[in-house]
């Protein structure tokens, strides 16, 4: 549960009232996260989960006491849910046509701090770091994969959907990463430590 989307309904409304509604299966392809930002954000409903924790083409609205004509207001809960994940699709679409090698250079563009230059320099100071934190941890030959791992971690700061939805921060870099096929698996390399 969302905890902070509880409680924000929660002091919406007196009288809550659950109204369930749904979404065109065709969304689910976008990542879990980005569904349930655009749920929360644009329309403060909670997205549905099935018992293994997938996401369904499901959602609740809490409103404030039960009204006549709920078909109505479900129709427009949904046809408004529709409008936000089309948008989001958009954003998604536009962003992975493009590598994200070919976003990095547009980190120069965003200052970070001051005198400590553009979120480029930053990432660049992160990526030379790599190789002395690799030894700190015991770990060596992580090396290069937390190079690679700095290189990407500031890019999604360049991209349509964390433009528009900025708590999706390292979410979205994380999933396109994944689907250019970037698999650095440092967490499973280092395992419990």
């Amino acid at each position: 549960i969302d905890e902070e989307l509880a409680h924000m309904n929660a002091q919406l409304v007196e009288e809550p009232f659950f109204l369930a509604g749904t979404f065109s299966q065709e969304y689910l392809e976008l990542p879990a996260e980005v569904l349930a930002s655009c749920m929360k954000k644009n329309q403060k409903v909670f997205a549905c989960y099935d018992a293994k924790g997938k996401m369904k083409n499901q959602f609740v609205a809490v409103m404030n006491g039960k009204r006549n004509g709920l078909a109505k207001i479900r129709s427009d809960y949904e046809n408004v849910l529709d409008s936000r994940l089309k948008d989001a699709r958009y954003f998604y679409e536009m962003d992975t046509r493009e590598t994200l090698e070919k976003k990095k250079p547009k980190l120069s563009e965003l200052v970070y701090l001051g005198k400590l230059g553009s979120v480029l320099d930053k990432t660049g100071r992160l990526e030379n770091l790599a190789p002395e934190f690799a030894k700190m941890i015991g770990h060596p030959g992580l090396a290069e994969d937390l190079k690679r791992v700095a290189c990407f971690s500031k890019i999604d700061l360049v991209t349509h959907l964390v433009y528009e939805m900025p708590d999706l921060q390292g979410i979205v870099g994380r999933e396109y990463a994944l689907e250019a096929g970037e698999k650095i698996e440092i967490a499973s390399a280092i395992g419990t430590q």
